[in-house]
């Protein structure tokens, strides 16, 4: 019930486009549902107070980004399906294999059952099921939109909002026009198709499992469906403080990817954002060249 068929896409892909005008103001940020000029046609909008969208791991993190007023929320399937109280936005796994397929839609089915209404997409080959299923469709930051015409191609798909790269430089991100950027977060550095975690730490150590390089550096291990794994950056980006930069880029959704951190520290994070301050331990920055 609900699961999509897979029929093959004709030549070129679905070129069907949904105005953004019909989606209901609470899916998304509120820019999604404005037509964007080109960026030759745009002026820079400065703003104290970005949109927010939050991609969270667990329940604990999303109730903490809910409540603080994030306007969009997404956790993986699987845990939406856990959660009490689930926000409005799923994400889909980064792999799904063939065999997979049935029962990876099976459980977007059930989300949306939930009240799930914005899915997630982590692959190309996810948009065109979840909106042959009814979601708004939003392209995570691993479509790796890089330029232009990516960007024009997956809205063209009926992707209403689009996380960039986040290797974009600001410069990169202005001449992008997607007016979105990762301003905090751990990024993903490797997926792997084995449980590293249950091999290495063993399984009563999924969500505090890392490894630790030459130098002490610590890179989360995070357990992926499917029982993968993805390793995450040891530090975070984060561009709270430098929000000028921001705002001469056209950044005008904020982009959060919570993994290990608690309720507390998503709260802290949001908050030192918003009031443009650092953070009190080390981080990446977004490149400005």
């Amino acid at each position: 019930k609900g699961v999509p068929s897979f029929a093959p896409l004709a030549e070129g892909g679905s070129r069907t486009t949904r105005g953004r005008g019909e989606f209901p103001g609470e899916l998304l940020p509120s820019f999604c549902l404005r037509k964007m000029p080109p960026p030759s046609e745009r002026e820079a909008k400065r703003t104290s107070a970005p949109d927010e969208i939050a991609v969270c791991q667990t329940e604990e993190q999303a109730r903490a980004a809910r409540d603080a007023g994030v306007a969009l929320v997404f956790l993986p399937l699987d845990a939406y399906l856990a959660a009490q109280e689930p926000p409005a936005g799923v994400s889909l796994p980064p792999v799904i294999h063939d065999s997979e397929h049935t029962g990876v839609y099976e459980k977007l089915a059930r989300a949306k059952e939930r009240g799930a209404s914005v899915a997630l997409c982590t692959n190309i080959g996810q948009i065109a099921p979840a909106k042959e299923m009814g979601f708004t469709v939003a392209g995570d930051l691993r479509l790796n939109v890089y330029n232009r015409e990516s960007l024009r191609v997956l809205r063209g798909m009926g992707v209403s909002l689009v996380i960039p790269s986040p290797e974009l430089s600001l410069p990169q991100s202005r001449d992008l026009g997607a007016g979105v950027a990762t301003v905090y977060g751990r990024l993903p550095l490797m997926l792997t198709e084995r449980c590293f975690i249950k091999e290495n730490f063993g399984c009563d150590r999924c969500g505090r499992a890392a490894f630790t390089d030459r130098r002490g550096a610590r890179f989360p291990i995070l357990r992926e469906a499917g029982h993968r794994n993805v390793i995450y950056n040891s530090l975070p980006t984060y561009m709270g403080d430098r929000r000028d930069a921001l705002d001469g880029a056209g950044v005008r959704a904020a982009h959060f990817l919570f993994t290990v951190e608690n309720a507390r520290e998503v709260r802290e994070v949001l908050h030192a954002f918003r009031a443009k301050e650092p953070l009190a331990f080390p981080v990446r920055r977004v490149g400005r060249s």
